[in-house]
């Protein structure tokens, strides 16, 4: 890649080119239309969480589409030291059942 401040790309390209794109270190990376990154071990999201970012960015209109499991999918991805991997199962256990405000309150503030 020639040196720029801005490269924008789809996550197709980034797939595609992810030799190129795991050669650098980025300072940010920002991911639109982030749902689509929500299912553990698909190759897109695979692709996004080996590219080197000091810090992710993940836009997303909808965070939960199905379950709170994508939640935490999103999570992982945009911050794996905060949501590690093997914090998964605690945290569907203290967010999977959100009938009632205090549960989606306290995540909330987590977030």
């Amino acid at each position: 890649f020639p040196k720029f401040d801005v490269l924008i790309c789809s996550y197709e390209t980034l797939s595609a080119e992810l030799d190129n794109f795991t050669a650098f270190q980025w300072c940010a990376g920002v991911f639109d239309e982030a749902h689509r990154l929500k299912s553990v071990g698909s190759r897109m999201r695979e692709a996004c969480s080996r590219v080197p970012c000091l810090s992710r960015f993940l836009l997303t209109g909808t965070p939960i589409q199905n379950n709170i499991g994508e939640m935490w999918s999103l999570l992982n991805l945009a911050n794996e030291t905060l949501w590690p991997e093997d914090g998964r199962e605690a945290f569907l256990e203290t967010y999977g059942d959100m009938k009632d405000g205090q549960t989606a309150l306290k995540l909330k503030k987590e977030v």
